[in-house]
């Protein structure tokens, strides 16, 4: 049952009880009779209508982003309102069915009515926040579990990702042309590559310093340039102010996995990588520039776990904080990441 069909259940129930409830009060006190059945069921229909449409009154309005003052001023409010049109709504029924006018000549024959419908309102507001509450907080906490299901496979691919049989069996094959050529370049490549592994592997931390993150990709493109050789160059321009900041793990080092697969190694004369990083009041722009073009065949491969699976990451970790673009421009492929500034990301 989804919440249009819960709602209008409880509605139908909840009148329908008040209009049987005051048949019934009648009944023991005056006995039966066929208008006062008919008037409590136009009643409580009209009660439905009037609430309805102002249950869609106050979503079109987004009263439940109100702060809670604010919330509780506007329902007190309303109500004055809506019991007006209840009472209307019962005077109208009492003079047409019961076939007899009634004028309001005392101050009581208004306000009894009103108190009742204003206490009725009140309740009916009662039970619709806290039934919305408890939905919204129900939706938020399966979100929340579905959201950590949804991080625990994206650490699982992105492992998968960082750990691509292809990177590790092209970078053995480049140490191994290195052991009797360069056997001192050869250990160094070896220790940078079980780095690389380690920190795949072995980090749990949300965040790390973009000095640790960036020694991880200037390892990977180290192993890189083994294979590339000079097609690959590559450059870092990095704020001072930005070295301490702290930013998601292997997040650029995947940018950079990214232009190397889809940009350099597809380019003949291959191209430089250059890494920047800029701050703004409050954020953290790093951006990846590598030569290349946007093509069809580089969003086809590219798709997949690269862009989207970061971002989706971002969200869980920066929720509404951060963003990644890509652009071309000038013979240029541009990733450009921001991230809040030295704020940690959000953890369960």
């Amino acid at each position: 049952m989804d919440k249009t069909q819960k709602y209008w259940l409880v509605q139908c129930i909840g009148w329908g009880l008040f209009a049987v409830l005051n048949i019934y009060i009648y009944f023991l006190s005056e006995g039966f009779h066929l208008n006062v059945v008919i008037s409590n069921v136009l009643l409580s229909a009209g009660g439905l209508a009037i609430t309805h449409y102002y249950r869609a009154y106050l979503i079109s309005n987004r009263w439940y982003e109100l702060p809670t003052t604010e919330l509780i001023f506007s329902v007190l409010v309303s109500n004055v309102l809506l019991a007006f049109a209840i009472c209307i709504w019962q005077y109208l029924l009492v003079n047409v069915i019961h076939n007899h006018l009634e004028t309001m000549t005392s101050f009581s024959m208004l306000f009894k009515p009103f108190i009742a419908a204003y206490i009725i309102l009140l309740s009916w507001n009662l039970i619709y926040f806290t039934w919305s509450f408890i939905e919204k907080n129900r939706s938020q906490m399966i979100d929340r579990l579905q959201m950590q299901n949804d991080m625990q496979e994206l650490e699982l691919k992105s492992m998968r990702s960082n750990l691509q049989p292809h990177f590790i069996f092209n970078s053995l094959n480049s140490i191994r042309a290195l052991v009797h050529e360069d056997p001192d370049a050869a250990r160094e490549a070896v220790t940078k590559l079980s780095k690389i592994l380690r920190t795949s592997i072995s980090t749990k931390e949300n965040s790390i310093t973009l000095d640790e993150e960036l020694k991880l990709v200037e390892n990977y493109l180290h192993l890189e340039k083994i294979r590339f050789e000079e097609r690959l160059q590559y450059e870092l321009q990095i704020a001072v102010k930005t070295r301490d900041s702290l930013v998601p793990p292997m997040l650029i080092q995947n940018m950079v996995e990214n232009a190397v697969k889809h940009g350099i190694s597809l380019r003949e004369e291959g191209g430089k990588i250059t890494i920047s990083t800029a701050v703004e009041p409050e954020t953290i722009i790093i951006a990846i520039k590598n030569e290349g073009t946007i093509n069809e065949e580089n969003k086809l491969k590219g798709t997949g776990f690269g862009m989207s699976s970061s971002q989706k990451r971002l969200d869980h970790l920066y929720p509404n904080r951060s963003e990644i673009t890509m652009r071309e421009a000038d013979g240029f492929v541009i990733v450009e990441i921001a991230i809040p500034n030295n704020i940690k990301p959000y953890e369960n």
